[in-house]
């Protein structure tokens, strides 16, 4: 949009209209997507935004079932953004949100309990939940598990033969 004013006013309208749609509906997805738009069009249009806001918004739609916010949440507890790190509150969000089949929690769980940074190392679920984004066509897990397999810490978990057969892919 050009001018700038023009593009943010836009925006706004839209933002207001998906407002009305969540509170009209009270739906997980409508939440999620204002939500979500919210926080998009803040950081690329110059939308004033509140994270803490935003996340009260994904936490209602998480609370909803939707796992799309769960995961949203769970990466925003992780990373502190929009309020104070919490790793426990982030992988119990992912977790349910892996556990309903979203490859992105299940990638991003994966990973964090891999590298042991945030979560308690634990090699064996960390290759379940990147085996499963894997299997969903995810290419960052079945990338992410070809290295774990052609170069693994331990070498008698080594497995080039699996890390062919994800590369291949």
């Amino acid at each position: 949009c050009k001018p700038k004013d023009v593009c943010q006013h836009s925006v706004e309208k839209k933002l207001a209209i998906l407002q009305a749609q969540a509170a009209k509906t009270d739906a997980g997805a409508d939440i999620y997507r204002l939500a979500y738009a919210s926080d998009l069009f803040g950081e690329n249009y110059g939308v004033s935004r509140d994270l803490e806001a935003i996340n009260r918004q994904f936490q209602k739609a998480a609370d909803k079932g939707f796992s799309p916010a769960q995961y949203q949440l769970g990466k925003n507890l992780l990373i502190g953004r929009g309020g104070n790190i919490d790793a426990s509150a982030a992988k119990s969000w992912l977790l349910r949100a892996a556990s309903e089949g979203l490859a992105d929690a299940q990638y991003l769980l994966g990973m964090e309990m891999l590298s042991g940074s945030r979560f308690a190392r634990d090699e064996s679920a960390a290759r379940m939940w990147l085996e499963r984004a894997a299997a969903s066509g995810y290419r960052a897990a079945q990338i992410a598990l070809a290295w774990h397999y052609a170069t693994p810490p331990a070498p008698t978990s080594r497995n080039p033969d699996r890390a062919h057969t994800l590369i291949a892919r």
